[in-house]
């Protein structure tokens, strides 16, 4: 009976995963860190696409019912707050790619 060798590519089939899965780990962390609560009443930081145009994107924030407080650091961001407590799937659906914690230091406004 031939010796049984040890089938090392198995080991290391997925080693070329533990990279990207160590590089993900940390991003996750943050989002998950920089969502508002549920239901919250607090304003929110809105990122849409930055194919919008700007008309295209306050329609969507109109067709959701919520207050534009401020713009966002960036042309695609938003500063907006709402009673609703669904703000957050109305703006999911209104084509909202994330919804982040206001006090984020890049939603903010840039002082010029």
């Amino acid at each position: 009976m031939p010796p049984k060798t040890n089938p090392s590519w198995r080991r290391r089939g997925f080693g070329w995963l533990t990279l990207p899965l160590c590089g993900l780990l940390p991003v996750v962390a943050l989002a998950a860190a920089l969502q508002p609560e549920r239901g919250t009443q607090s304003p929110v930081a809105v990122v849409f696409p930055l194919t919008y145009s700007a008309e295209a994107t306050l329609a969507a924030l109109g067709s959701t019912g919520a207050h534009l407080v401020a713009p966002g650091g960036i042309g695609a961001v938003f500063i907006v707050q709402s009673d609703a407590p669904d703000l957050a799937e109305q703006l999911y659906r209104a084509g909202a790619w994330f919804i982040l914690k206001s006090d984020a230091a890049w939603c903010q406004p840039i002082a010029r």
